[in-house]
């Protein structure tokens, strides 16, 4: 009866260290895991000043409280704190929000030389030095039409957490018009005409037949309107064997390229997308929708993709292109 109880208190016993072992274990497991999950939950912080400015209105906010969760803020305004913030009380203070430092110098324009540069603004008479700044302040500040400068104003008014230029095709191509073509519209117009000397267009293969076919279909309505509206008759070659344009051809093409710097400007990059100024030049003219100059440029590439398959890191690049693309298609549409 003894060595029974003693059995079974030992018994007891074991399934006690048993138990509290098992629970030690459980307990020391979960630990990391909650201080994992601690270390992941950003901290709530809650900012308590006398008055508040949020830039929504003119009059500022007083006893307002900033709500920030990690590096976002949560909130502006009179709610009461979160549950577990932590409340810092700023006193006697007015919150304003970040400012970005973007100023700019109206009377000023990057120049390379910079010494030659100042030199030049010291040795003006304040009257002539006058004149430049305004030219340099159109060039900042003035879009061609009221449509373009809204498109613009839209794109930095989309610009939230981050200014992100890759998101911002328009001001791209307005900064690369304003610093690279104003000034030097022959050099760029030049450019262009290289292109017509050997354009995408003029270059067939040999086969297979679908191909064939689909360049035809692509590109022979170009040629037509090429030849219709500007009396430019190019020949066509097969394979990438170079064929020389007759010179009344490219002159006659030539002279359907934009004076107008930020409509040249547009075409320049639609030519280098492309591959194809007469694709640019006939987008220019009305002949050909943004859609159909895009696929046009492309149909050997979705040939090919069509029987080799899809390269999904080509598609991104092609879409960040084909933004490129509508930007200069939206400079072309807002200045006729």
């Amino acid at each position: 009866m003894t060595t029974a109880s003693n059995a079974s208190a030992r018994g007891n016993h074991y399934t006690a260290a048993i138990l509290a072992l098992l629970t030690g274990l459980l307990a020391a497991a979960s630990t990391p895991v909650r201080s994992a999950e601690a270390a992941a939950a950003p901290e709530t912080i809650v900012l308590k000043a006398a008055h508040v400015f949020d830039a929504t209105g003119a009059a500022l906010k007083d006893g307002a409280t900033v709500v920030v969760r990690g590096d976002h803020i949560v909130s502006v305004g009179t709610a009461a704190a979160p549950a577990g913030a932590r409340i810092i009380d700023l006193g006697d203070v007015t919150l304003l929000p970040g400012f970005i430092d973007a100023h700019t110098h109206l009377t000023l324009e990057f120049q390379k030389d910079y010494y030659h540069f100042i030199y030049n603004r010291l040795m003006r008479f304040p009257a002539e030095q006058a004149l430049y700044a305004a030219m340099y302040a159109r060039r900042t500040l003035a879009a061609p039409s009221r449509t373009l400068a809204q498109q613009l104003a839209a794109e930095w008014e989309a610009q939230r957490d981050v200014v992100d230029p890759a998101k911002m095709p328009l001001t791209r191509l307005a900064n690369s018009i304003i610093d690279g073509v104003i000034d030097a519209p022959s050099m760029v117009a030049l450019e262009v005409e290289r292109y017509l000397a050997c354009d995408l267009v003029f270059y067939r293969a040999g086969g297979p037949a679908g191909l064939v076919m689909r360049q035809a279909k692509a590109w022979d309505p170009v040629l037509a309107w090429a030849r219709e509206a500007m009396g430019a008759r190019f020949l066509l070659a097969e394979g990438i064997v170079f064929v020389t344009q007759p010179a009344q051809t490219l002159t006659a093409a030539s002279s359907a390229i934009p004076k107008h710097p930020w409509r040249l400007g547009a075409v320049h990059t639609i030519t280098t997308l492309t591959g194809s100024a007469l694709i640019a030049i006939a987008l220019a003219h009305g002949a050909l929708s943004v859609d159909v100059a895009w696929a046009a440029a492309h149909v050997d590439e979705d040939w090919n993709m069509q029987f080799w398959g899809r390269d999904e890191l080509a598609l991104e690049h092609r879409a960040a292109r084909f933004s490129e693309m509508q930007a200069a298609a939206a400079v072309l549409e807002a200045i006729n």
